[in-house]
This record gives C-alpha cells, sequence and structure tokens, in this order.
C-alpha cells in the first residue's frame, strides 16, 4: 500500500486513479474539518458528502451509493467509524463507481493486509502550522517572527499539542508587549531538564519574576521538591566556589569533573555575589530544607520566600564614625 502525506496529495493526480483512502488524522477531527476537508472538498469538484460512523449504517445505503450513473456528480463517502473489516470488503470489490471517492479513517492499527488503496498521512508541515497560526492569532502578527513560528511548531510535534493548546497561548499572549522565546519555553516546555536549569539560571541571575513563572511550570509536572533544594544548593556551590578558589575544572565538594558548557555558563553569574551572600543563602536553604522534612510546610510559600530573598539585593548599610551599632537601623 502506498503512503503520502496530505500535501502530496493534493498536489498529485491519484484522484483520477484511485477512489478509496485510508486517512490516517494527527489533527483533531475538529481541525480536520475545519482547515483539511475543505481542501479535499475543492480537489474533487463537490460538496455532496455522505459520512457513516458505523457499520449498519453503511451496509443500508452501500447499494444506492455505489450505483452507476448515466450523469454522475463527484461524491465523498467518509466512512469514519465504520469496521475494518467492512472498509477492507469495500476496497476490494471490483468496481467503485468514477464519482464516488471513498475515505475511510483509521482508528486504530490495522489487522488487515491492505493491498490496494492509498494511506493518506494527514498532518501539519511547519508551513501549513505557521500559516494557521497567523491565521488565528488574533492582531498578534506583529509579535509571531519567524523563530517564534518555528519554537511554537517544535513545541507542537514534541509534547503532541492540540490546537486548543496553541490558542490558549496566543490569547494569553495577547497581553504580553514583547513576544519571546522564554514566553513558549514557560507556557509548553515539559522537560523536567529544561525547566531546572531556566529556573537555577533565572534564579542565580536573581530575576524573581522569570524564577516564580519557571518554579511553577516545575511544580506542573511534579518536580520532587527535595531533589529541587539539592540542585539550587549546588548551583550555588560552584558560585561561591568560583568566586573564592577560581576553580572551574571540578566539582571540589564531590572532586568531579565539571561540564565546560555549564561551568562557563554559571560564571556570567558570579558578578551578582560577594561572598559575604552565601553565608545568608545556605542558613535558608538549610532552613527550608529542615521544615521540608519535620513539618508539613507548603513548599510553594517556602520556596517563594527563597527566591523572594535571594533576589532582593540589600544595599550594604555605610556606617560612619561616631554612629551607634543601631544607627543603621533608624532612618
Amino acid at each position: 500500500m502506498e503512503k503520502i502525506t496530505f500535501q502530496e496529495w493534493m498536489k498529485g493526480d491519484s484522484a483520477e486513479k484511485h477512489r478509496f483512502y485510508l486517512l490516517q488524522l494527527n489533527i483533531s477531527r475538529r481541525f480536520w474539518e475545519q482547515s483539511f476537508f475543505p481542501q479535499v472538498k475543492e480537489k474533487f469538484h463537490t460538496d455532496i458528502v455522505h459520512r457513516f460512523s458505523d457499520d449498519k449504517s453503511w451496509k443500508v445505503k452501500e447499494p444506492d451509493l455505489l450505483i452507476p450513473s448515466l450523469f454522475p456528480k463527484k461524491e465523498i463517502i467518509m466512512l469514519d467509524g465504520v469496521s475494518e473489516e467492512v472498509a477492507h470488503r469495500l476496497s476490494h470489490k471490483a468496481i467503485i463507481p468514477p464519482h464516488c471517492i471513498v475515505l475511510y479513517f483509521i482508528s486504530q492499527s490495522l489487522k488487515k493486509n491492505w493491498l490496494k488503496g492509498i494511506m493518506i498521512l494527514i498532518e501539519f508541515e511547519e508551513q501549513d502550522f505557521a500559516h494557521w497560526v497567523l491565521q488565528v492569532s488574533q492582531g498578534l502578527s506583529k509579535n509571531l517572527s519567524p523563530l517564534i513560528l518555528k519554537t511554537l511548531y517544535k513545541y507542537w510535534w514534541e509534547y503532541d499539542l492540540l490546537e486548543g493548546d496553541i490558542i490558549d497561548f496566543l490569547l494569553q499572549a495577547k497581553s504580553l508587549p514583547n513576544l519571546s522565546i522564554t514566553d513558549l519555553e514557560i507556557f509548553f516546555e515539559k522537560s523536567e531538564k529544561t525547566l531546572l536549569f531556566r529556573f537555577l539560571d533565572a534564579l542565580s541571575d536573581r530575576n524573581a519574576d522569570l524564577s516564580n513563572q519557571f518554579f511553577f511550570a516545575l511544580m506542573k509536572i511534579n518536580y520532587p521538591p527535595i531533589l529541587l533544594v539539592t540542585m539550587i544548593a549546588r548551583r550555588y556551590r560552584l558560585i561561591a566556589q568560583i568566586i573564592s578558589t577560581k576553580e572551574e575544572n571540578k566539582d571540589l565538594w564531590k572532586n568531579t569533573k565539571l561540564n565546560s558548557f555549564e561551568i562557563q555558563k554559571i560564571k556570567k553569574y558570579t558578578k551578582k555575589y560577594s561572598l559575604s551572600d552565601f553565608k545568608e543563602i545556605f542558613n535558608s536553604l538549610r532552613q527550608l530544607d529542615r521544615l521540608l522534612k519535620t513539618t508539613n510546610s507548603d513548599f510553594t510559600v517556602l520556596m517563594l520566600d527563597l527566591i523572594h530573598q535571594i533576589a532582593v539585593r540589600t544595599a550594604q548599610p555605610k556606617v560612619y564614625r561616631g554612629d551607634s551599632a543601631s544607627s543603621a537601623n533608624e532612618i
């Protein structure tokens, strides 16, 4: 059995050679009806469509529909729910009238030996996807750069998204003045590793808003709280190590080699800290770890407080001669 893409089918002349097609949908039925099926009707120059969702209804109408006509009009017969056995028998009929185009929707893995017919794979190609997004973006086209569209398409395939997922994102993106790749990552990214390092980078950069967003993305995928605290501690241990010892090739605490890409990335965050910062950071981490292991404290509340503590860079008070010890707090 020959297999081709929807785009190849639309461009080719198979309609003149074949009457029976198997359709494998990798999109929702709603989207098939809205974006793909109109193209099929246009290709076959007809609006006459017969739909059958079970074997019984098809068997009742089959004799009348498959009768040759002296003055035929093109008709599309959609077998959407008819059993594979009935569809397989129809595909092997000696004659399907020239005016009839039969579309059989595959609902599960095929069990029959399909020697006849053509299988059409119906899914988005990148160009089709970009065209659809621009159609439904409702005034967001200025923010939808080629890179944004390409990244949206990547998430569409990697995470098997539905059209509703894309539309939900576009609706939320309306409130964003400038749409960025980071906005897409926060909304769609489901990879634990990617989200973890995005969170650690935002926290290392002392960016509270971005840290909070990636933290909630991690919680959405049920990232383990204890492991998250451990990874935060590791990140700050490495930042402190680079500041205090300049060692960049290995983790001195574990005596293991460090990834050069990771350490080069971490180095840029050292400018955000002084060694005096780390005493408070590690004290906060120890307290958070203790509360997690010994109480029923809400991890989200604890983590948001930690993010706030790290993000807020308190200016060192200026102490002048003659000031009392409490003068820094007296304003």
